[in-house]
């Protein structure tokens, strides 16, 4: 009979169409595909599909087509989203932990010098210092900031090695009473651990640019102590009157949690009137 459980009934004008009898009266069916004569073929299980029956959506655990071709739509930018969450976190984290430690033992090495300012008359050993130890790590010259610059505008290289030779070098250089700021030296910093972050999770040549656009705007936040301006830094070294635009939330993540990290560490930063 129709009403026993178990049994099969076909679906009227659709032959093709087979429901159990409680599916048949919640509107659940299920579709054979490709079977001519379902009659002699009886051991084969129907498959549950979304498909349109009479009037209304055939459903699935709940979920309806017009959701599913939502989240199947979705995936793909929700998936880049937390993609760059993580990753532009993990670059601020990283930039904003050296950027602290620098800042630290900057005024430490200002505190020293202004306390033994004799070591004024050794500013040319600290130099041949600072040679020696290049030359130790194997680079013969350094461009600076011009090096980060071009990274991000022509995908060039940063060596890894830039960030301890940068990091020494104005330790160095304050200790003997060099004049030497720190904004270069933040932007260094970060882009350089930048770099290295996205050689390590094999990014791709785009998206190495926005991680060193990241790691700028979060050294230069955690040692100089102006989130915004470092944001509109970062992403004003891509050129004149351009704006990285899918480049904006991932720098802005990146600079507040470098300078959530600096004030964490009490850094005193300069204040500005």
């Amino acid at each position: 009979m129709a009403g026993e459980p178990g049994k099969r009934r076909s679906v009227p004008g659709r032959d093709n169409l087979l429901c159990d009898t409680a599916d048949w009266k919640n509107g659940r069916c299920s579709q054979i595909e490709n079977v001519k004569n379902i009659k002699d073929r009886p051991y084969i299980r129907p498959v549950f599909v979304y498909k349109q029956a009479f009037k209304g959506n055939i459903r699935k655990n709940g979920w309806s087509v017009r959701m599913q071709k939502f989240w199947s739509n979705a995936a793909p930018y929700l998936k880049a989203f937390l993609k760059w969450v993580i990753c532009s976190a993990a670059v601020g984290a990283a930039a904003g932990t050296v950027g602290s430690v620098f800042c630290i033992l900057i005024n430490q090495s200002s505190q020293f010098f202004m306390e033994h300012n004799w070591m004024i008359w050794l500013l040319p050993v600290g130099g041949v210092c600072i040679v020696l130890f290049y030359r130790w790590c194997k680079k013969s010259h350094d461009n600076g900031t011009d090096t980060v610059i071009f990274s991000v505008r022509r995908t060039d290289r940063i060596p890894t090695v830039m960030v301890p030779l940068i990091f020494v070098s104005t330790l160095i250089t304050r200790a003997f009473g060099g004049s030497v700021g720190t904004e270069g030296a933040a932007i260094q910093l970060g882009g350089g651990l930048a770099s290295s972050l996205g050689r390590l999770f094999h990014m791709g040549a785009k998206e190495k640019k926005i991680m060193i656009m990241c790691g700028i705007s979060a050294g230069f936040a955690a040692v100089v102590g102006t989130p915004v301006t470092a944001i509109v830094l970062a992403l004003e070294l891509v050129g004149v009157g351009v704006v990285y635009y899918s480049a904006i939330l991932p720098c802005a993540l990146s600079s507040v949690v470098g300078f959530m990290i600096a004030s964490a560490f009490h850094i005193d930063f300069p204040r500005y009137t």
